[in-house]
Order: C-alpha cells, then sequence, then structure tokens
C-alpha cells in the first residue's frame, strides 16, 4: 500500500470507515405524531366535542360578560332575582364563575387531552352548582344567586360537559401504543 501525503496546508485525514459505526442504531425512530394544534395549522377539522366545548366555553365568557351589565353597582355576592340574563338569576360573583370557566374553555379546547379535561371540568364543576343551587335558591345565605331556571341550565351544562369529556377520539389522533410502532425496521 502506498503512503499517501497530505497536501500542502491540510491536515492528514484517516479514511473513513466502509461498515457502519459500532454506535449507529440498526432501527430508525418513528416520528411523533403530530399534535392537535399542528393539527388545525395543516388544515385537519377540530372534533365535533371541540367545537361543543369550544362553544361552551364562547357562551360562558358572553354569559358572565353580559352578566356584569345586569349586576352593575350589585354586591359582590348579592341576591337580588330582580336582576337576571334572560330569566337567569345573576350576581358579580356568578359572572365571575362564568367568566373563569370560559376562559378556560378558550384554552383547553384545542387539544384533545385539554378538551378532555375541560368537559370534566364543566360537569363536576356544575353538578356542584345544581347540587348547591337545589339547596340554596331562594335562601338568604344564597351567594350564587341562584334560581330555578339556573338549576335546569346548570343540569343541560352537566350533560354537555360529560358529552365534551366522553365523546369518542377520533380516528388516526390515538396515542400510546395503539397509536403506531414506536420504531420501524430501517431495511
Amino acid at each position: 500500500m502506498a503512503d499517501v501525503q497530505p497536501r500542502p496546508g491540510t491536515a492528514a485525514v484517516d479514511p473513513a470507515p466502509v461498515g457502519p459505526a459500532p454506535h449507529a442504531p440498526t432501527r430508525a425512530v418513528a416520528p411523533p405524531p403530530a399534535e392537535p394544534a399542528q393539527d388545525a395549522a395543516r388544515g385537519r377539522r377540530p372534533a365535533p366535542n371541540q367545537l361543543l366545548a369550544l362553544a361552551l366555553a364562547v357562551g360562558f365568557v358572553v354569559a358572565g360578560a353580559a352578566g356584569w351589565a345586569v349586576t352593575g353597582g350589585m354586591a359582590w355576592n348579592g341576591h337580588d332575582h330582580t336582576r337576571t340574563l334572560a330569566g337567569f338569576a345573576v350576581n358579580p360573583l356568578h359572572n365571575a364563575v362564568h367568566l373563569a370557566v370560559g376562559l378556560a374553555g378558550l384554552v383547553l379546547w384545542r387539544r384533545p387531552g385539554g378538551v378532555r379535561g375541560y368537559g370534566l371540568l364543566v360537569a363536576v364543576l356544575y353538578a356542584a352548582v345544581l347540587v348547591y343551587g337545589l339547596v340554596a335558591a331562594g335562601r338568604t345565605w344564597d351567594v350564587l344567586n341562584v334560581n330555578p331556571a339556573d338549576n335546569v341550565l346548570h343540569l343541560v351544562t352537566v350533560v354537555l360537559g360529560l358529552v365534551v369529556a366522553a365523546w369518542p377520539r377520533p380516528a388516526g389522533r390515538l396515542r400510546g401504543p395503539a397509536a403506531g410502532p414506536e420504531f420501524r425496521d430501517a431495511a
């Protein structure tokens, strides 16, 4: 074998090995599945439960904001059933709950895990408010200012929250081992 000399001004380099490097993986790692936020950016349509969660969130924000117009100057936890929003009794505390739940929905509706959590939050929170309203409506200690119409709406809200949380995952958006093999054969 002839002795190869490097050109002037360059460093000597060992020839590259012909075979695979001993540390090279034999299997290629599959790319992670696209995130739902990326799905929307790629033009994929949101799932029905995501749209329902968005509608609930917007409804809560609108109800909370409109409620402030009705309850202006009212005590934070007052109960004046003459101040209603479309027949539903409200007060500033009640409005704040609507706004908080609505803003949470606006943050969580895009991701499948987030939308399910939001559905559970709505279902559990409004189930508690429903039970509270069944006991507290018309009482002097009713800090949320609920009336029978509120109780019916809270029951409907619990059902809608459960629908959002329990909606089946769309095909192609599975997580975990069912989403596909973790490794693909390189050959």
